[in-house]
């Protein structure tokens, strides 16, 4: 029988506000973060490391975003919820 592999968990995930999260499923999602409420959290996300603007301007999702963002679904998915609450 093969081994469940387990989720690699990024260190910082839990450190992720509301609105960083928010974003960085918006832009991997083509979802407009001004319209969610969001965009406030544009900079930061970028010093992270999470997000970056392509030749046009437009924000997209880094390879790191993504790491991050695979982290988050499996988190969630599992039901140990990455900043969940009890």
């Amino acid at each position: 029988m093969p081994r469940k592999s387990k989720p690699v968990v990024i260190l910082g995930v839990d450190s992720l506000s509301v609105a960083e999260r928010v974003l960085l499923f918006c832009v991997a999602s083509d979802t407009d973060p001004i319209e969610a409420g969001v965009s406030s959290a544009t900079q930061v996300m970028i010093l992270k490391n999470l997000l970056e603007r392509d030749q046009r301007g437009y924000l997209v999702i880094t390879e790191f975003g993504c790491l991050v963002l695979r982290s988050l679904i499996r988190l969630n998915a599992e039901g140990k919820g990455a900043g969940r609450y009890p």
